[in-house]
């Protein structure tokens, strides 16, 4: 069971989506055992405007920081048809 990730993707419009996910390795070399926290959780969120889908994401890999992920995407081959 230790390298056990679980992830869901929800999306309740067609341009919009909620994920999250849990992993079990993070979770248990980087938990602090005093301390109740989200370590081994993440979340994001995207949605699609004009061609244009942006996403957002965090993971908490420890207490200390958790990495923020930003990703803009279009479809070139769409935005030069004629």
């Amino acid at each position: 069971m230790r390298h056990v990730i679980i992830g869901a993707e929800l999306q309740p419009f067609k341009s919009f989506r909620l994920q999250v996910a849990y992993n079990y390795q993070t979770r248990q070399e980087m938990k602090i055992v005093d301390k109740v926290s989200t370590v081994g959780f993440s979340w994001g969120f995207g949605f699609r405007v004009y061609g244009f889908s942006f996403s957002y994401a965090r993971a908490t890999n420890h207490l200390s920081g958790s990495p923020n992920y930003v990703t803009l995407t279009t479809n070139l081959g769409e935005a030069f048809k004629k």
